[in-house]
Order: C-alpha cells, then structure tokens, then sequence
C-alpha cells in the first residue's frame, strides 16, 4: 500500500481518496497493481479517516487498507493568509456648463476631477469609477468616486454646474475699437481740433484788419 501525506488549504475541497497513490496485491503468483482510488475501492480497499468536510485547521489521519495491508497519511490543514490590500482615491471638485453637464458620463467625471486611485500595499494605480449621475439643471452636485476593486474606498466630490449662458458671457471680450477710434479718443482737449480753432480766428482777423486799412485809404 502507498499513500502519501497532504497539506491543504481550508479553502481547498478534499476527497477521501486524494491522499491514496497505490496498492499492489499478489495472489497465486499474479501481481496485480491498482493506481486510481477506485480500483482500489472496487479490489475491496477501504479508508478510515477523521478529516473534517468542511476542512478545519488542524491535523488528521487517513488509513488505506486493502486485504489487512495499511498505509497511514498525516492531513495537514493551515488557513489560508489573508493579505489585505489598502486603497486610496483622491478628486477635485470642477465646474461645468450645463450644456455639457447633460451629456457628461462617468468617465467624463473622471476625467475632469483628475480622480486617482492608488492599491497603497503594491504601491500600483487601480481603476476609479463612479456611478451614472443626472445632471438636469444648475445646482451643486455631490458625485462619489470609488475604488474599483475595493468599492468601500470612496471619496465625494462636489459638481458645479452653471448657466450655459453665463459662461458664455464669461467669455465674450469687448470688440477691440479702430485705430482710429483709439487715437480720437485719446486726443487732448488742446490737440489739432484747438489748433484748428485757433487758426480760424486768426484768419479772420487779418481779413478784418486787411478791410480796415482799405477803408482809410478810402476815405483818405
């Protein structure tokens, strides 16, 4: 009889036959060899065991015994380590236009609040998601961002959404005025229109000084 010892995993399934390897019978000078569990069962084998189904940390016994011959294997059950995995997520809260709020999707949020999420333990960047928000009308929304694997890391950020039209306005610029219209604004009080005043009077005042002296010649 061969069998041979087992550790398992309390995770792990066991058979009562997962421990058995072979069994060699002679009879009237024939050699017969059984190597599958149930041949040895069907050659009248049989197995006593204390393994616990569902499997229990601990250590058992199994005994192969076919035609007075046994065979003893030690069962080992260990559990299973349990790694634990720290995540992380960080967002930032963002403002949107309503008309691009009504089109926005998940990956949309994502995107525009440079989520990230971290597995802390590997040290290695994890997939962020959220869940389809509506975005109808202006208002602050809360939005939670959560850890793919790991849906208990969350954070929430806030969603401004405004009037399409302010922000329209926000970007209108005054349409810049002409050269022109630059330099007559910023002509001074005393500038060419002064001088042109300045000058009218002047020749007015020759004509009238011209007519004077004609005048007394005249008379004269």
């Amino acid at each position: 009889m061969n069998s041979k010892d087992l550790t398992l995993k309390t995770t792990d399934s066991w058979n009562i036959g997962d421990a058995f390897v072979s069994a060699t019978v002679i009879a009237n000078n024939e050699i017969t060899h059984y190597t599958t569990y149930d041949e040895f069962v069907a050659a009248g084998g049989s197995v006593t065991t204390n393994v616990p189904n569902p499997l229990v940390v601990g250590v058992y016994d199994a005994d192969y015994t076919l035609n007075g011959v046994t065979s003893h294997s030690i069962i080992t059950v260990v559990d299973v380590p349990v790694v634990v995995n720290n995540y992380s997520i960080n967002g930032s809260d963002f403002t949107v236009s309503l008309d691009d709020a009504r089109t926005m999707t998940s990956q949309d949020i994502i995107k525009r609040s440079h989520a990230i999420g971290m597995n802390t333990t590997l040290n290695t960047p994890t997939i962020v998601d959220t869940k389809s928000s509506s975005f109808d009308k202006v208002g602050v929304y809360p939005v939670t961002l959560f850890v793919s694997e790991h849906e208990s890391t969350t954070t929430t950020i806030n969603v401004t959404v405004v009037d399409s039209k302010v922000d329209d306005k926000k970007d209108d610029k005054k349409t810049p005025a002409t050269k022109a219209e630059q330099n007559r604004g910023s002509l001074p009080k005393t500038g060419i229109a002064t001088s042109y005043k300045a000058i009218s009077v002047g020749v007015l005042l020759t004509i009238g000084g011209a007519l004077l002296i004609v005048k007394k010649k005249f008379n004269d």
